[in-house]
């Protein structure tokens, strides 16, 4: 269903994640990233606040619309994921995923 609208690339980068599932980091604090692919998103710029689940407010500046899960921590087009959530059709199942950056 999303897949007529991703219309453009994005180079992602899926950060390594422990046990735990949080991202890896090395020994000075900065995140492990696996292989970068591309992949097909479709991409908003645009300064604007959002608010998350748990009360966050970000300021963002690119949203990205992808098939592929991204996860905060991850990277797209060199910028670190911030927040991403599934969105569901009308039918129940995941239609694709939100990242913003």
């Amino acid at each position: 269903m999303l897949n007529d609208y991703l219309n453009q690339k994005a180079i992602f980068a899926p950060a390594l994640r422990g046990n735990e599932g949080s991202a890896m980091t090395d020994c000075r604090g900065n995140i492990l990233y696996g292989e970068e692919a591309d992949i097909p998103v479709r991409r908003e710029s645009a300064m604007k606040d959002i608010l998350t689940r748990d009360r966050q407010v970000l300021r963002i500046t690119d949203t990205f619309y992808a098939e592929v899960e991204p996860r905060a921590g991850d990277m797209l087009d060199g910028k670190r994921v911030l927040y991403a959530e599934a969105w569901t059709g009308l039918d129940g199942e995941i239609a694709g995923y939100m990242a913003v950056v």
